[in-house]
């Protein structure tokens, strides 16, 4: 996984360029993308379940870390 943490103003932001735990790379992402809405621009990000599974895959100690919480806020969701 090749990633740059951004540290910005709202806290610090990951960008993967290429996410653990998809062989196919982000054409195997753009399957389950979700749209969010940023300052009124579409911007496509990876599904939560994506992103658990990217963590899972990474297995960096912050990766591990983050996972109870993600995972707890995807079964509330889908609750």
């Amino acid at each position: 996984m090749s990633t740059l943490t951004l540290i910005t103003t709202h806290g610090p932001v990951d960008l993967c360029f290429r996410p653990a735990g998809f062989a196919g790379g982000y054409e195997a992402l753009r399957m389950g993308q979700v749209v969010i809405v940023v300052s009124g621009v579409d911007v496509p990000v990876a599904s939560l379940a994506d992103v658990i599974t990217s963590k899972r895959s990474a297995g960096r100690p912050k990766d591990i870390v983050a996972l109870p919480a993600l995972e707890a806020r995807l079964r509330k969701r889908d609750a």
